[in-house]
């Protein structure tokens, strides 16, 4: 499954059918996601899942020594949109 946006310029890939493995790592990854690190978990689950990467910013951008606002949009959109995608992937493969 392919992400896209313009501004700021961002594209990414994660598999259209994560294995039952990759989908525990997402889900370890993120686990405990409704205490004060909730964005972060999600950002470090779909870092578990991209197989690519095309950004202005690398995706392992250590995010404890750089201030740009735009890394943290690129960020939050891009854990917002596998988040997304991981709950609905029963309503995308009902028949699997």
């Amino acid at each position: 499954m392919q992400f896209e946006r313009e501004n700021p310029k961002i594209r990414f890939v994660i598999p259209d059918r994560p294995t039952a493995r990759q989908q525990l790592a997402y889900y370890s990854a993120t686990a405990g996601v409704l205490d004060r690190e909730y964005l972060e978990r999600l950002w470090v689950g779909a870092r578990t899942l991209i197989t690519e990467w095309d950004c202005e910013f690398s995706k392992d951008v250590n995010l404890d020594e750089v201030t740009n606002p735009s890394i943290v949009d690129v960020v939050l959109w891009a854990a917002l949109q596998v988040k997304g995608y991981i709950n609905k992937l029963e309503d995308l493969h009902p028949n699997s």
